[in-house]
């Protein structure tokens, strides 16, 4: 049997005897154990309690408040109201409510007091506020774990790549595994991850702990398979509390079942893992604090006594923007740390691996011993070269609270950003259309370095390309690269040539943005479709780009239009019914609109479509416009002010722009409702009339969500997005 069936075998016994015992605390997220006596005043939020070296936290505020918004809304009352939902209702009370049914159970369930209070606690738990946070010690664990799954991956692939056949790759993907833990064996450690519920009356949860633990050391007590696990259910005291808690230890697992011996190349080469991996301990606790109830695990109850003691996660630097915004009704703070995101995004670490990935591979190859000493090294320049780009990591926050209208927002994320430019106004969000269904819209700084690491990069990989694998080829075939290369590298370095002295400078300005609407419409858009009474609106797409230079935009199209007739000719010369003999990429139409020019190319009659459908471009001596329909760009060359759906503002330091329209995206849809309607009902179809009339019920209530709007600055060292998302509900 292989080393990972037979881990997996093993774990499932260990699951099997403690499975029981995590089942009934989790059950139990409703539960505590000891009378509470402190006298202290309780706190407001879990940001009174959560340490400040906390790995990660995530908190939702106001759940009843949010949910009882939504349920007394008209909104609701008009899905409430629809047929469908009626129909889906009273089919559920049927089911629920018959004789000796699931609601008779409940009720008969519900009159033991203590079941009753059981239920009143649940509600409690999810009205106020639900918590998770993850200890520092998680950091730690992230950066095993991944450096042990990093490691399988990369003996996997490896070993996929043997030339002279493939080991054992189970085997070997463990060992690979093993051998990261057992290097790392002394990091390794048990995660601290805390789930908490705020309450408001901690007698009732602390009653039903005590439920819980009698049922609990009544099955430890009955069940054989459990009976060794007694003495390690216990209530112990942490700080002013009291907890229920399970320990377990890594001496439980039954490691002689687990074959190190067949991953081991010498006898006993994990058994210091083995010993670490014995010494762990897992604390599963469950109980009640300062107003919250709590459900954990980690290696010990340490991180338990920490909460609201010492220096707390609301102090740090990174949450005091949320100070600003106590007075309102917060519903939501997350955070995560620097340190724990630094092993999550990519870093100079995860670039250096590639180094390593190149050397395995190399050593895979039939290359010589010197060719793979030259790309090598290649590589080491190349990860020198990438390693400046890679942004610094930071930490990052985000809140939101709720609004008359919605909920409003801010995220901060303290990475370094050297793209984002802030140094100018966003013009280009004046050229979105001023209420487009989806607008967004940012300026980045002017780099063409970037361009010229790529193309550096791209040159030495053709290069090893044609050293390598051309000499690979038959003669035939080495012939035809030979005739294809002579025929394309001149045209690859006057199109290299059109991106570095054109395109890219004439794009400097560096905004960039996109647009979707919808302002065109027809009664046929293709003439095989059913005409219809009413103009049908159709999407249309954008991409806007700053100009820095209009003529150089137009020199590059020029280039890369000759470059493709270059390529067309070559086809029908080599294939002459592949290609039309007078066939020539004309210049495309131009025409004088106001504020520039639009390029276009007529859509053959042939193809049945609206004359609106006319893809194109249009360019000014700022703006370049590429869309599916030259009047939106048309549109998008006129300076029209974005129209936010909230009062959010964009300012000068503003370096992204974002805008969603999702009720004037459901207004758009609505009229192909009925069209599609009318397509498929059969005359006298009167279900086919009722789905429709449910379907614009359901469209009415979806158009209550308004939409979404944001904007990202610069403040401090922080990039800041300030977003706002907005409902309007039905009227009477």
């Amino acid at each position: 049997m292989s080393i990972v069936s037979r881990m997996n075998q093993m774990s499932s016994r260990v699951v099997r005897w403690t499975l029981c015992v995590v089942m009934l605390a989790a059950i139990a997220v409703s539960s505590h154990g000891m009378p509470a006596t402190q006298a202290a005043k309780k706190p407001d939020n879990s940001l009174d309690l959560v340490p400040a070296d906390a790995s990660f936290y995530a908190t939702s505020l106001r759940m009843k408040e949010q949910l009882d918004r939504l349920i007394t809304s008209n909104a609701w009352k008009r899905v409430l109201g629809m047929s469908s939902v009626q129909l889906g209702i009273a089919g559920a009370n049927q089911q629920l409510y018959m004789e000796g049914g699931p609601m008779d159970m409940y009720k008969q369930w519900l009159e033991e007091p203590a079941n009753a209070e059981l239920v009143e606690l649940a509600k409690d738990m999810f009205t106020h506020e639900v918590f998770v946070y993850g200890g520092n010690s998680n950091i730690q664990f992230t950066s095993v774990a991944l450096e042990a799954i990093n490691a399988a991956r990369y003996t996997q692939t490896m070993e996929s790549l043997n030339r002279e056949g493939p080991n054992d790759v189970e085997r070997e993907t463990a060992r690979a595994a093993l051998l990261s833990l057992n290097a790392n064996r002394e990091k390794i450690t048990v995660p601290s991850f805390t789930l908490g519920m705020k309450i408001t009356d901690a007698a009732r949860a602390e009653a039903q702990l005590k439920r819980l633990e009698a049922l609990i050391s009544q099955q430890l007590e009955e069940v054989e398979d459990l009976k060794d696990l007694a003495e390690r259910f216990k209530r112990l005291t942490v700080g002013k509390s009291e907890f229920l808690t399970l320990t377990l230890d890594g001496s439980m697992v039954p490691w002689d079942d687990v074959p190190f011996d067949q991953a081991e190349e010498t006898e006993g080469e994990f058994s210091d893992l083995k010993k670490k991996l014995e010494s762990l301990k897992l604390v599963i606790s469950l109980g009640v604090k300062d107003g919250y109830l709590l459900f954990s695990i980690g290696e010990n109850t340490d991180h338990l006594a920490k909460l609201g003691t010492g220096e707390l996660l609301r102090n740090r630097d990174e949450l005091k923007p949320l100070a600003e915004h106590l007075d309102k009704k917060i519903v939501s703070v997350s955070y995560a740390s620097k340190e724990m995101l630094a092993h999550l995004q990519l870093n100079e670490n995860s670039v250096n691996d590639w180094v390593t990935w190149a050397e395995g591979f190399l050593s895979k190859s039939e290359l010589t011993e010197d060719q793979q000493k030259r790309i090598l090294e290649d590589v080491r320049k190349m990860v020198k070269d990438i390693k400046p780009m890679i942004p610094e990591v930071g930490a990052s926050m985000s809140f939101a609270f709720m609004t008359d209208s919605g909920y409003e927002g801010y995220s901060y994320d303290w990475t370094k950003n050297p793209w984002l430019d802030t140094s100018k106004p966003l013009s280009i969000s004046g050229h979105l259309g001023g209420d487009p269904i989806l607008g967004v819209a940012a300026r980045n700084k002017y780099s063409p370095g970037d361009y010229e690491l790529i193309a550096k990069w791209g040159k030495v990989a053709f290069g090893y390309f044609n050293e390598f694998a051309v000499e690979q080829l038959d003669e035939d075939d080495k012939e035809k690269y030979n005739e294809v290369s002579e025929f394309a590298l001149p045209l690859i370095k006057r199109a290299d040539n059109a991106l570095r002295t054109m395109i890219i400078p004439g794009l400097a300005d560096g905004q960039a943005g996109f647009a979707m609407d919808a302002k065109i419409g027809s009664k046929q858009w293709q003439e095989q479709l059913p005409a219809w009474g009413k103009e049908l609106p159709l999407p249309e797409f954008a991409l806007v780009l700053g100009v820095s230079d209009a003529e150089l935009i137009k020199k590059g199209a020029a280039e890369f239009r000759e470059i493709a007739q270059a390529v067309l000719d070559k086809v029908r010369e080599e294939e002459p019914n592949a290609v039309p003999e007078d066939f020539k990429l004309q210049p495309p139409e131009v025409q004088t609109v106001e504020g520039g020019e639009t390029f276009t190319y007529t859509i053959p009659e042939e193809a049945g479509l609206d004359k609106k459908l006319t893809p194109g471009a249009a360019l000014s001596k700022s703006y370049l416009v590429l869309s599916t329909s030259v009047e939106q760009g048309v549109r998008l060359l006129k300076d029209t002010p974005l129209v936010p759906m909230s009062p959010i503002k964009a300012d000068q330091s503003v370096g992204g722009v974002a805008r969603f329209d999702f009720a004037q995206l459901i207004e758009k849809i609505e009229p192909w409702v009925d069209f599609g309607a009318a397509q498929a009902a059969e005359p006298g179809d009167f279900g086919a009339a009722f789905v429709v009339a449910e379907v614009k019920s359901a469209m009415k209530v979806l158009r209550c969500f308004r939409g979404y709007d944001s904007v990202t600055y610069r403040k401090d060292d922080a990039v800041v997005k300030h977003h706002v998302t907005t409902f309007v509900d039905l009227k009477d």
